[in-house]
């Protein structure tokens, strides 16, 4: 049973990481910088990097790279 508790944790954090960081906040940080005019390649590049640096912030309390790293790594795939 209390390993139950920590597996639920990570299930609800990932569910919760691809609602709000992937499809709300990228979406929101590319339109915003293609607003700006920044060309879509660099756009692309800062929205996902920019979201994994959030995500890793709010989940790792201080920004862990390996938690940015992941966050980097997922937001590539969604980005291709």
């Amino acid at each position: 049973r209390n390993n139950l508790v920590p597996l639920l944790g990570f299930l609800g954090a990932g569910v919760y990481e691809e609602a709000l960081f992937r499809m709300v906040l990228v979406p929101f940080l590319f339109g915003t910088l293609r607003l700006l005019q920044t060309p879509q390649v660099l756009a692309s590049a800062l929205a996902v990097t920019g979201s994994a640096l959030l995500f890793s912030t709010y989940f790792g309390g201080s920004g862990t790279t390996r938690a940015a790293d992941a966050g980097r790594c997922a937001g590539a795939s969604h980005a291709l």
